[in-house]
């Protein structure tokens, strides 16, 4: 692969070539087949968008380039939901309080504050 344009069996050669690397690459970073093999595409997919900006002997490093960007891309998606869901969570916990809740904490509280201020010392 010289430093000629990108065409489509350039795409093919690279995809028989690095097939292979680039997944288990990608499977490594994830330990999600499903997901290596997701990114792997999609990476050609990107590849091939840009094709014409592409040089055939860059196009090994740029893969991989690309592959571990989405692979980062996906774990900071999962951590802004996660984080996400973990507020939401929190949130509705306390929102699903009824006034009635709250009252009758109150009221526990301050029998429970009685209570503790009639036992004996010791």
């Amino acid at each position: 692969m010289g430093s000629e344009d990108f065409n489509k069996e350039d795409l093919k050669q690279a995809f028989d070539m690095y097939f292979d690397s680039l997944r288990n690459f990608l499977y490594y970073k994830s330990w999600e087949v499903d997901l290596a093999e997701d990114l792997f595409q999609e990476a050609f997919l990107k590849v091939w968008e840009k094709r014409s900006d592409i040089r055939k002997d860059t196009v090994k490093s740029l893969l991989f380039t690309i592959g571990n960007n989405l692979l980062m891309n996906h774990f900071n998606h999962l951590k802004v939901v996660k984080t996400h869901e973990s507020d939401v969570s929190s949130s509705s916990a306390v929102d699903h309080q009824s006034p009635q809740f709250h009252v009758e904490e109150k009221e526990f509280d301050e029998k429970l504050k009685l209570v503790l201020a009639s036992l004996p010392e010791g």
